[in-house]
C-alpha cells in the first residue's frame, strides 16, 4: 500500500499560509486519491467535485503553487520529488512477489527434495531443484550468485509421521541426569529442614530412593530437593494411634521383627500382662 506524504512543516509553509482549510482539505484529499491508484499525480476535474471540492478551491491551489492545470484535470506540482511514483510502487510489489514465491519454493521444492513441473524456480528438464535469477531486479541483484546451480542445496527435511512430534535440539540447556550417587543435601537442605521441621537424612533417603527406583532425570537436583522438603509433612512426634486396636496390631508387628529368642513362641498367646512389657 503506498503512501500520500504530508511534511511536517506543511502547516507553516508559506504556500499554504494563505489556503482556506476547504483548500487544504481538497489537496489532502487529492493526494491520498492519486497514491491509491497511481496516477502520479493527476487528478480529473470530476474526481475533484467527486470528493467534494469546488473549482474555487483548486484554483486556490494553482496560485499557492501546490498544483498545475494539465488538460482533463489538475497536477500535483514535484510529484516525483515527494511522493513514490507509480513504476516504483508496482516494482516493489513484483519484487516481494518474487520473494514469497522464492521463499515457497525454497521451503517446499528445495527443503524436501522435490521439483514441480510449474514452479517457475524448478528445472523440470532435469528434475533437479535449482534457483533461477534471470529476472533484472534488486532482489536478484541482491542474491546473484548464492542460489546458482553451483551451490550447495540444502538436506531434505525429513517427513514426520502425522501424531508424533518431532524432537526438538537442545539450545544451550544442561541435559537431564540421574541422580549423582555423591549427591549430598547442602547446607541450604539443613535449614530449610529444620524451618519445616523434617528429618533431613530419612527424606535425602527418600528422595534417592524416589529418584533410583522411578529412573528419574533431572537437570538440577538440589533444586529438585528443595521442592521435595517444601512438599514433605513435618515431623509430629511419636505416631498418634486412633484407637487401642490399631496400636496393638502396630507394637505386636514391632515385636514380631524382633530376633527370635525376644519373641514369645506363640505370638497369638500374647497375655494382657506382656502386652504390657510390650508397650513398656
Amino acid at each position: 500500500m503506498p503512501w500520500f506524504k504530508v511534511d511536517d512543516k506543511f502547516h507553516s509553509h508559506p504556500k499554504v499560509m494563505e489556503l482556506t482549510p476547504s483548500a487544504v482539505g481538497l489537496w489532502t484529499l487529492a493526494g491520498a486519491w492519486c497514491a491509491d491508484y497511481l496516477t502520479d499525480g493527476f487528478i480529473r476535474t470530476g474526481q475533484i467535485r467527486r470528493l467534494g471540492g469546488t473549482e474555487e478551491e483548486s484554483q486556490q491551489l494553482v496560485e499557492a503553487g501546490l498544483w498545475e492545470p494539465v488538460e482533463g484535470g489538475w497536477q500535483f506540482r514535484d510529484w516525483h520529488e515527494y511522493q513514490p511514483t507509480a513504476d516504483s510502487v508496482k516494482q516493489g510489489r513484483d519484487d516481494k512477489s518474487r520473494g514469497g514465491k522464492l521463499s515457497a519454493h525454497n521451503r517446499w521444492h528445495v527443503g524436501k527434495g522435490k521439483s514441480v513441473a510449474d514452479c517457475e524456480y524448478c528445472d523440470s528438464s532435469t528434475h533437479n531443484t535449482t534457483y533461477k535469477t534471470s529476472y533484472s531486479s534488486p532482489i536478484s541483484d541482491r542474491w546473484d550468485g548464492v542460489w546458482d546451480s553451483d551451490a550447495p542445496v540444502p538436506e531434505p527435511v525429513p517427513e514426520v509421521p502425522k501424531g508424533t512430534s518431532s524432537p526438538k535440539p537442545p539450545r544451550g540447556k544442561k541435559p537431564a541426569t540421574t541422580i549423582p550417587d555423591d549427591w549430598l543435601p547442602t547446607d541450604a537442605h539443613k535449614a530449610k529442614a529444620h524451618e519445616r521441621g523434617v528429618n533431613l537424612e530419612q527424606q535425602a533417603e527418600a528422595f534417592r530412593l524416589h529418584a533410583e527406583t522411578h529412573d528419574r532425570r533431572c537437570v538440577n537436583w538440589n533444586s529438585a530437593f528443595s521442592m521435595w522438603l517444601t512438599k514433605a509433612r513435618p515431623d509430629t512426634g511419636p505416631k498418634q494411634y486412633q484407637n487401642a486396636a490399631e496400636k496393638k496390631v502396630e507394637v505386636a508387628k514391632h515385636w514380631l521383627s524382633q530376633p527370635t529368642s525376644q519373641a514369645p513362641v506363640d505370638p497369638w498367646a500374647i497375655t494382657p500382662n506382656t502386652w504390657k512389657e510390650i508397650e513398656e
